[in-house]
């Protein structure tokens, strides 16, 4: 009985399997995972497995790999991302013989549900990384992403779904390259460095599916974080601080940063801006002191607010207010 998968019990047909003490040259390891190697009537296969409860990755390397079939139960269903760097794999599933096919360089999002499949591998060498993600975390990654909520939310009570087969481009490459292979030197940080890049490449999968580039996405990530911004301010005249703010944007601080740098401004620079503006409306609508405004936007003192709002409108509040009044 081979391990194949996250919830995969993989029996080859018509073989037996024997664990190798050898790995295949060549192979690339996942951090922190445990490592397996196998021949089958000839078939080497090097796995390496990494299960932390939300997010399992499995990545294979498998030589003389032609026409190796394997019959597969599944037990409970899961949510797969499918990387098919090289080779060609179809998964199908009995009895009712749907079948995906998965083709050299492309990935997609499948879903099984449990009963009885089987596994044909049609080339020589295989390269494969699935990244299972548990149904809880995937109800957060759909959030932004239309045609994965509809994926999810569809009836599947038997067989094999698919979301659409997408060829991969260098951003999807580059990204799990960035989401599997980190330089990190502790297994919780590597768990930490998962959970927090997974949605960068299920948004370089969405990328795929409606055929946005890099540029897309990072113009349409900064809109939603600016969106977010300008919703706090009016909501609470301020803001999380910059780490929160990168979180709830599923991206790092750094990254944050490389965003606004299309403002040619700071993502520190840019809440000042908005403040500023909103503060400029509060003047016009409403009779509030400047000192009141400071206290509301949380400002040491007045002078501290009229400092920052002529740094962006050039003249003190209360110049504003006389000059721009009715």
């Amino acid at each position: 009985m081979v391990n194949i998968g996250f919830i995969l019990q993989v029996c080859p047909l018509h073989s037996t399997d024997q664990p190798s003490t050898e790995a295949t040259s060549g192979t690339k390891q996942l951090p922190f995972a445990q490592p397996h190697h196998y021949a089958i009537d000839g078939t080497l296969i090097d796995r390496s497995r990494y299960n932390r409860h939300s997010l399992v990755l499995d990545h294979y390397e498998i030589q003389e790999a032609d026409g190796l079939q394997f019959d597969i139960p599944i037990n409970r269903a899961i949510y797969t991302l499918v990387v098919q760097h090289t080779g060609e794999m179809t998964i199908s599933s009995t009895p009712d013989a749907n079948a995906i096919r998965f083709s050299s360089g492309y990935c997609g999002m499948v879903y099984c549900t449990p009963g009885n499949y089987t596994i044909t591998l049609g080339s020589k060498y295989q390269h494969i990384d699935l990244l299972g993600i548990d149904f809880l975390f995937i109800e957060i990654l759909y959030e932004e992403f239309e045609l994965l909520q509809a994926f999810v939310e569809q009836d599947k009570t038997s067989g094999i779904h698919s979301m659409p087969l997408m060829e991969m481009d260098k951003v999807f490459i580059r990204k799990l390259a960035h989401l599997l292979y980190p330089e990190v030197s502790r297994a919780k940080d590597y768990n930490s460095h998962l959970l927090q890049y997974l949605p960068g490449i299920v948004s370089a999968y969405k990328g795929l599916v409606h055929g946005k580039d890099q540029r897309s996405y990072d113009a349409q990530k900064l809109e939603e974080i600016c969106q977010y911004i300008r919703q706090e301010l009016h909501e609470h005249c301020t803001t999380p601080p910059i780490e929160v703010i990168a979180n709830n944007a599923f991206i790092s601080h750094d990254k944050l940063g490389k965003l606004f740098e299309q403002f040619h401004m700071t993502p520190k620079q840019y809440i000042q801006q908005e403040k500023m503006k909103l503060i400029a409306a509060y003047l016009l609508d409403s009779h509030k002191s400047i000192s009141a405004l400071a206290d509301q936007f949380g400002f040491s003192d007045s002078n501290s607010l009229i400092k920052s709002f002529k740094s962006v409108h050039g003249i003190s509040p209360g110049a504003y207010r006389t000059q721009n009044r009715l």
